[in-house]
């Protein structure tokens, strides 16, 4: 009996339990069941805020996409930040391209007047921003604060009003162009990490139509020098003889190479109407389609003069007087010899406007000779003081013109070609045709330098007496 009612006893409290354990079950599915519809909630906010991303990106991209003008770039950027973000003010900083400073390019600020101090604290965050490539969250100024202390221990806040703010950079590929920041004023709701996100969507885009410019900007440049180049190596082209003149006891061979596919460059033989073997070497300072129209000018006025006399002072003077204007306009000289050869007489009559001394082989001797003079380069004064020479030729000697990137090759080690070396060449050569001096002048050249590419225009022009 005892042991049934014990039984029936604790039957009983099992049935009186249960009410309680069905209790407990109940609240920790209710537990349960509050903390999916939490998750949920965060999964749905999560996904609304990814397609407030999407959507910014969308509309953003084709704004941009219908503009490569920097300053609607820029607005655009502002705008959107400025909207979506509910921002007070919004700043873009990019890199100066010279100096690779930022500074200051594009400002929208509607309504807001900004305490002193703030565009100052501004501009440091976005250049520890563009430094770093860190992102900035300040909800408050006492993040302010932290914030400029790690910049710059001795620094404080410029600004001193509860305004809250986002700096993000500009970059793309590790490539800084700048950065950017939004604001807002005390009287609205700080920045959030949700605020964040949008701010990164936005830069990112922005970096990238920035970037994308750049490069559009850089190819139209070097299709415009690509295409520049071409024409003035075709200008430079025409200026270069066509025939060489075939006189009696003489040889004439020349060699140029450009540098950059066009250079500065001016060699020219031709027999004047008196019969004189006239020979012209110049060099103008640039390497561009400019240079090339002067030199093809130079070309014009000496051809010309040439008509009318035979003499090298005056054809230079000459050339100085109609050139002076056109050269000081471009901020261009020129250096230039002409040598006039009378093959009757075998004397070399020639001016040299701030030329290199051109270089004669005596074959009697086995010695060079520098023709040295001292004249200015044709374009630095409206008038030009010249020297005339002369100088005899016996058969075997050999006269050679020629330009500084001749003498200025350089080798891997910085050493340069200079003088020594082309009278070296030259004398080993002497004997030889004036083509295979030519020849050989350029094969030992680009020994020396190890390469067969110019730093800058390399011509000569040998002119050798054979009987």
């Amino acid at each position: 009996m005892l042991q049934e009612m014990n039984a029936m006893e604790i039957k009983e409290i099992e049935l009186a339990r249960r009410p309680e354990e069905l209790t407990d079950k109940y609240l920790s599915l209710l537990h349960e069941k509050r903390q999916l519809e939490t998750e949920l909630e965060s999964l749905t906010r999560e996904l609304l805020s990814r397609y407030e991303e999407v959507n910014v990106f969308y509309d953003l991209s084709e704004d941009l996409a219908s503009t490569f003008e920097q300053h609607e770039i820029l607005n655009a950027i502002l705008q959107k930040s400025y909207d979506v973000l509910d921002a007070r003010a919004a700043w873009i900083f990019l890199s100066d391209d010279s100096s690779k400073h930022l500074k200051l390019s594009a400002s929208l600020l509607k309504g807001l007047k900004l305490e002193l101090g703030v565009q100052e604290d501004i501009s440091k965050l976005c250049a520890q921003s563009y430094d770093s490539g860190q992102n900035f969250l300040i909800e408050s100024y006492k993040d302010l604060e932290t914030l400029m202390e790690k910049i710059d221990p001795d620094s404080r806040p410029k600004s001193h009003s509860q305004w809250s703010a986002l700096v993000y950079p500009l970059w793309v590929r590790k490539v800084k162009l700048g950065s950017m920041a939004v604001l807002r004023g005390p009287d609205q709701p700080p920045f959030t990490s949700e605020s964040g996100k949008l701010m990164a969507a936005i830069c990112a885009l922005a970096a990238v139509a920035l970037y994308n410019k750049q490069l559009a900007e850089e190819l139209r440049r070097e299709e415009l020098a690509r295409r520049e180049l071409e024409i003035a190596s075709a200008i430079q082209q025409n200026l270069l003889p066509s025939e060489t003149p075939q006189l009696p006891g003489i040889q004439i061979s020349s060699h140029y190479i450009a540098a950059n596919k066009v250079g500065g460059d001016y060699l020219d033989y031709l027999v004047d109407p008196r019969g004189n073997l006239v020979l012209v070497i110049a060099d103008v300072s640039g390497h561009n389609i400019g240079a090339a129209i002067l030199m093809a000018g130079t070309r014009g006025v000496i051809r010309s003069s040439l008509q009318k006399q035979s003499n090298p002072a005056a054809i230079l003077k000459e050339t100085n007087r109609v050139m002076y204007k056109d050269l000081d306009r471009s901020d261009l000289f020129l250096s230039a010899v002409v040598a006039c050869f009378n093959p009757c007489t075998r004397v070399i009559n020639l001016a040299n406007a701030g030329h290199n001394p051109p270089l004669v082989w005596r074959a009697r001797s086995q010695m060079a000779e520098w023709i040295y003079s001292q004249s200015f380069f044709i374009g630095l004064e409206p008038s030009l003081e010249l020297t005339h020479q002369s100088i005899s030729l016996e058969p075997g000697d050999v006269f050679l013109l020629y330009t500084d990137g001749l003498i200025e090759a350089a080798n891997p080690a910085g050493e340069r070609f200079e003088n020594d070396r082309l009278a070296n060449v030259v004398g080993r050569f002497a004997s030889e045709p004036a083509s295979e001096i030519v020849r050989q002048i350029s094969l030992e050249v680009i020994r020396f330098m190890q390469r067969d590419t110019f730093e800058d225009d390399i011509s000569f022009l040998a002119l050798k007496l054979t009987s």
